[in-house]
């Protein structure tokens, strides 16, 4: 019998080792998140998107807008979170860097307020990586997760439990190196277009890429399929996400 996915979380809060390389990775972003907003309102920052946003074909994690200043332009944040190993953080910042450079004048206007910044764990912080972010007028976050600290210190120590009976798992999550998040939920009586917010046009793109089920939309790798499917984000299809969960739950 598979669990759902609110018993999946609550049996994964109990069995820490359970967790994929993809849900720590979330959670450092969604701490990493709550941490910036903050600091982001202290400098006037005080529209903050709960989502990543997609603008001009690039994916940012964190982006916030201040009120109208004098000149009646909106200044904005832009953030790049990440806490990949110090071996690709280079070229993660290299390429947030380009898209900024390429913006220039258009998107991003630093010379009218907006404002560019990449959070990172502090042992991921290369010499070459403060450079090219320095040379960018890039602020540097050195930002450590209490939360996936605690729990990548329970994945060390503690012995995995055995799953449940009848639970499927994937090769990639017995492997222990899968980067996809894993979900377990059943088939559903309802279809995509019984999602709130996915209509024929989108239920189409989605089918495109894969995703034909509610089943297939929960148990997808959102920024894969983002970056797959044109006119739709990481934003969408986390809401479309959570209001299948919710029809589900009815």
């Amino acid at each position: 019998m598979e669990k759902n996915p609110k018993e999946m979380k609550e049996w994964r809060e109990v069995n820490p080792k359970n967790y994929t390389k993809y849900e720590i990775r979330l959670k450092y972003e969604e701490d990493a998140r709550n941490y910036m907003s903050k600091l982001l309102r202290d400098k006037g920052f005080i529209h903050i998107e709960p989502e990543p946003q997609k603008i001009a074909g690039y994916e940012i994690d964190i982006y916030a807008t201040e009120g109208t200043n004098r000149t009646g332009y909106v200044p904005k944040a832009f953030g790049e979170v990440t806490m990949i190993k110090s071996s690709g953080i280079k070229n993660k910042a290299e390429k947030f860097a380009n898209w900024l450079y390429r913006m220039r004048g258009r998107e991003y206007k630093p010379n009218k307020g907006d404002y560019a910044f990449f959070v990172c764990p502090p042992t991921s912080v290369t010499k070459g990586t403060q450079e090219i972010l320095e040379a960018n007028d890039i602020e540097l976050y050195k930002f450590q997760s209490t939360n996936v600290q605690e729990l990548l210190r329970q994945i060390k120590e503690k012995p995995s439990e055995a799953l449940p009976e009848g639970t499927k798992i994937t090769p990639e999550e017995e492997g222990g190196a899968g980067e996809e998040e894993v979900l377990f939920v059943k088939e559903s009586k309802y279809s995509l277009q019984d999602v709130p917010g996915i209509g024929p046009a989108y239920a189409e793109k989605l089918n495109t890429a894969g995703i034909h089920t509610i089943k297939d939309l929960l148990a997808c790798n959102v920024k894969m399929k983002a970056k797959e499917i044109h006119g739709v984000g990481v934003g969408s299809l986390n809401k479309w996400r959570q209001n299948a969960r919710q029809i589900m739950e009815e």
